[in-house]
């Protein structure tokens, strides 16, 4: 076979590689033109939420989006988000992954707290704390005990003597030391002293901060379903024993 045979057998062998590809992608073009791109709905947010507010349907719409650039961890059913509590904040059009929901609202303390009302703790201990068989979610009545005080106005000396005094009555318990979602487990050991948060109005905050910083609380634990409150004076050593002392000079 001469040079030139050799040349054309060559390019013969080129053009049919080059033709193959191109029948092959026109193949493959005209498949794909033929294919029918998918969509899939997904949920993002309609308007700007923001952080720890309670999302309703009007905050939501579904947008189309194609099947193969569907957003990881985005969510598809309505459902999966409506009445849940915004994580942080949520811009207008973005998708929301479970990961900035809060799922239950006992979850986040600020959630807990009735409209109105502020949450407070107090320092309680075993017996103050009915023996630390309160849990999140009970009602409970604070008594207050102020000890014996003596002071002088204008020449005269006054004195008041110990009292016990029903301070507030039929208040939430939000939460027990650092427990915000209520568990089943008990305690291994009961601290000498913890905190119990209560939902409170304004007022009732003042009286219960000032009632701590001069006597002793003590918690009531109320029945389940209990309403209504009860008139009170205050009770004083004379109410319980009759006064029997001597008089001394």
């Amino acid at each position: 076979m001469n040079k030139f045979n050799k040349k054309i057998l060559l390019v013969a062998i080129i053009l049919s590689v080059i033709t193959a590809y191109l029948s092959l992608s026109y193949i493959k073009g005209i498949k794909n033109a033929n294919k029918k791109e998918e969509y899939i709905n997904i949920v993002v947010a309609k308007q700007d939420i923001l952080p720890r507010y309670k999302i309703t349907a009007e905050m939501l719409e579904e947008i189309k989006v194609l099947k193969e650039s569907h957003i990881v961890n985005s969510i598809q059913d309505e459902s999966k988000i409506i009445g849940k509590y915004s994580k942080g904040k949520i811009l207008k059009g973005e998708v929301i992954p479970k990961d900035r929901l809060i799922e239950e609202k006992d979850k986040d303390l600020s959630l807990r707290i009735p409209k109105g009302k502020r949450a407070i703790s107090v320092a309680i201990d075993e017996i103050s704390g009915v023996a630390d068989l309160i849990k999140p979610g009970d009602f409970v009545d604070v008594y207050v005990t102020v000890d014996k005080k003596d002071f002088k106005s204008g020449g005269i000396k006054m004195a008041y003597p110990p009292i016990t005094k029903l301070l507030l009555q039929d208040k939430l318990v939000l939460s027990v030391s650092k427990d915000m979602i209520r568990k089943e487990e008990e305690r291994k050991e009961v601290p000498m002293k913890y905190p119990v948060t209560l939902a409170v109005t304004p007022l009732e905050g003042e009286k219960l901060v000032h009632g701590e910083d001069i006597g002793r609380l003590k918690l009531a634990l109320r029945p389940i379903r209990e309403k209504g409150t009860h008139k009170t004076f205050g009770t004083i050593r004379e109410n319980i024993v009759p006064p029997k002392g001597k008089y001394i000079k």
